[in-house]
This record gives structure tokens, sequence and C-alpha cells, in this order.
């Protein structure tokens, strides 16, 4: 009977500490909550376990008087409270005790630790509060007011800034009211409207200032003011160069497209309907195209000081700028263009030449060669020759444009021959000097020569 009475109490004990493990483990987190770190019983001060079930927690406190509590995984369903004592002094704290009230004399740091080891769900811990001595308050992390003023139609305004994300990452922080503080100590800011439209980014902001009026214009450019800028100030004049534009025969409508922003709209951009289109002088780049597949090269050099400017396209889709009206003469340059012949392997069928960058010979397949040659405007960024049903060349990239002709010898590989004027001529580029003095060491002992190229996949 006493061997069944000593099991039975040992199973007791073992359950009881069980019991106590398990609950001194129910739960994610330890906080404290109160009227107390500028709160209001509003929110969760985070507790680091520092030793099994003991969590400690030192903050600077204000001098004053605080009341609080501590609980787990940030609700109510367990916590604790008693009677504090005195400073370094431990006390009893109960699960839905009281309040917990002390006083800070002067301001300091105080620690906080909450001792679960013997906690058995209702009883058994132990709560410390040790006020230390006086210390410096701690410093205040500088922050600048920004204002942000821009066009009608912009819609919601979102801050972002970087380096660090102090409002959260891309699109930032929504403007709520006249203005939104910022951590003074960050790399760059940009205004945008959550969807799409977005300012320039803005590096230059003084941080040592307090106040920082942005003012955003219809170009997406920014203006920065360190004091309430005047109304006229907050439309600010933006300034626009007009674009003339001549075309070659049978190009067919003229679209102007300019990007970093999009101030045309989307590609093809705007129609061109009169002699010349405004356009905010702040852009990366324009494309003039016809709204149909035919496209001139990127033009990312315009003078945009000057107030006009006209672009004449040619042939080839090159382009040619003058800031003063042509003459009829200077909107018909000379084209320059190459003679292409081409050699495929046996069994290749038809031959089509490919050019892209502009693609002057038409879109993929290109143009089919029906006699010795194909002429072709000299200004292009790459060639590929194939039969229009699936076999092609590797990219020729390399053809030397300032020649008058070009033979391309094509292999069953696709790799290729570039010859000009009938011989074995390589262009004469820097990354050619090797291989052509090795072409004609090779030549000088009978070896054969076959030069190729990387195929792209």
């Amino acid at each position: 009977m006493k061997k069944a009475l000593t099991l039975v109490l040992a199973l007791v004990m073992c359950l009881s500490v069980l019991s106590v493990a398990a609950l001194a483990a129910d739960y994610d987190s330890v906080s404290i909550i109160g009227t107390i770190f500028g709160t209001n019983w509003d929110a969760d001060f985070a507790m680091s376990e520092t030793s099994d079930n003991v969590y400690t927690l030192t903050k600077y406190v204000e001098a004053g008087e605080y009341e609080f509590k501590m609980r787990a995984n940030n609700n109510w369903d367990l916590n604790w409270g008693g009677t504090f004592l005195a400073s370094g002094q431990a006390f009893d704290v109960y699960k839905n005790g009281a309040n917990i009230v002390f006083t800070v004399e002067e301001a300091c740091d105080v620690t906080f630790e909450l001792d679960l080891t013997n906690f058995d769900g209702s009883n058994g811990a132990k709560c410390t509060i040790t006020i230390g001595g006086k210390v410096e308050a701690p410093v205040e992390v500088a922050k600048i007011k920004v204002h942000v003023s821009v066009p009608e139609n912009w819609g919601d305004v979102y801050v972002y800034v970087w380096g660090p994300e102090h409002l959260g990452s891309w699109a930032g922080t929504k403007l709520a009211g006249e203005y939104i503080e910022v951590p003074a100590s960050f790399e760059g800011m940009v205004i945008s409207n959550g969807n799409g439209r977005q300012a320039a980014d803005i590096k230059d902001i003084d941080l040592t200032k307090k106040e920082v009026w942005i003012v955003i214009s219809e170009s997406n450019g920014y203006t920065l003011y360190y004091e309430a800028p005047t109304p006229e100030e907050e439309q600010p004049q933006v300034g626009k160069i007009k674009v003339h534009v001549s075309v070659p025969e049978g190009w067919g409508d003229i679209y102007v497209y300019v990007w970093n922003p999009e101030q045309l709209g989307s590609w093809s951009g705007t129609k061109l309907e009169g002699e010349y289109i405004e356009v905010p002088a702040a852009f990366e780049g324009m494309v003039i195209n016809n709204g149909n597949g035919r496209q001139a090269a990127d033009i990312k050099d315009i003078d945009l000081t000057k107030e006009e400017v006209w672009i004449v396209i040619s042939e080839s889709n090159g382009y040619t700028l003058y800031y003063e009206a042509p003459t009829g003469e200077e909107e018909e340059p000379e084209i320059d263009t190459i003679k292409v012949h081409v050699s495929v392997p046996e069994g290749w069928g038809d031959i089509y030449v490919y050019v892209w960058n502009p693609e002057q010979l038409g879109s993929w397949s290109g143009t089919k060669l029906e006699g010795e040659y194909i002429e072709v405007p000299a200004a292009f960024e790459g060639m590929v020759i194939n039969n229009g049903n699936g076999t092609q060349s590797w990219d020729i990239k390399d053809i030397d444009l300032t020649q008058d002709e070009v033979w391309i010898t094509v292999s069953a590989d696709g790799s290729y021959t570039l010859t000009y004027q009938g011989g074995n001529n390589l262009p004469n580029t820097g990354d050619n000097i090797v291989v052509m003095f090795a072409v004609m060491m090779m030549a000088a002992t009978g070896a054969v020569v076959m030069l190729s190229k990387k195929k792209y996949f």
C-alpha cells in the first residue's frame, strides 16, 4: 500500500513539474504594456529571454508615476500583475494580478525582470524592477517634414526613400496630411502616385533643414524649396521644345514617342497632326515612328535648352538634328548603301536577308535575294541570312559598313565568312588585328583559312 501511494505521489509531482514547464513554455512572447514609454495601454514592448523562463527589458524612462502589466503573446489571456516593493527587490506577481505601480524620481534607465521559473499557471512568478541612476536622455533622430505638390490629375501621392527605406518598400508611404516626417538620413527620394507615374529621383535634398517643399512638374521634374513656396512657384512654367519632323516618302503617319518619362503617352506616342508638336523639355530620349512597325533610331542627343528642333529621318532610319529650319537640300541627305552578295550551302533554298536596328529590309525574314546582290542602306546593327523556312546564319554584327560591297559565305553550321572587294578581307578593327596577322601567316604557309563567329541562341 505504501509503495502504491509513493508511486502516486511521484506521478503527481512529475505531472506538476511537467505542467509548470508546459505553462512556462506556452507562449511565443512576453511584453510590457501600460502608461509607460510614452504610451497608454496601446503598445507592447517585448522582453528578451535572457535565461530559461527569465525575461528582461531595459529602457530609458522619464520622471513620473507609471502603471504597467506584463503579458504573453500580446494578448490578455495570460498576464501578470502585483505590488511593487522597492527598486531591485523581487516581488510576487500573479496571473491577472493588479496593475504594477512605480515611480521614477529622475529620468534614468529602468530594468524590468520577470522570472517564470516557478510559475504554476497562477502563482510563483517573480518581478524585479531596478531603477538606475540618472542618465542622459537618448538623442532624438533628426527628422525633416516633406511637403509635396503635384500636377492636377496626379492622383494619390506616395513618398519613397531609399538608403535606407524609412517609409517602407516601394511605393513607400501615402501622404495623408499636409506633410510626412522622414528621418533625415537617406540617399534619395521618389514621389509617385503608386500607380505607374513617378517623378525623377531626388538626391539633392538638404537634410540639415527642418522642412522641404517639393513641387513636381507636368514633365515629372521637381523643384525644391526650403520655405513655403508661393502659389506661382507651386505651378512652375515648364519649358517646352517644338519638334518638327521630316520623313522619307512613303513613311506614312508620323508618331513621336518620348520616354523617361512618357510625356506623349505609351508606345507609339502621339501622332504629329501639324507642323510640329510641343514636348515638355525633360525626357531621356525620343523615337520617331509610323505607328505601324517602322521607326528611326533612338534619339538621345537633343539639346533641350533649345526652343525648336528639326529632325530629318533618312531612308536608312537614321536621323539628323537641326536647330534652325533646314533647307530642302538638307532634308534629302545622300544615303550610303552597301551591296550584299550571299553564298549558301547546297540545298539551302531561297536566300533572305534580314537586318535590324533598324529593319531596313522589312520584318523577319527580311527581303528575298532575287539577283546577284541586294543593296542595303549602310546603317544597321546586324544582319541574318536565312531561307525563310527555319534555317539561318549566326548573327552578323561585324560588317564594315564603310565598304561598297561585301561577300558573305554561309557554312552548313551557320557560321560565316566576310570578304570585301573579292579578297579575304576582315574589317580593320582593333579586335581583328591579331586575326588578320594569323590569316596572313596561315595563307603564307598554304593553310586553309576558315573564319567563324560565335552563335547566339
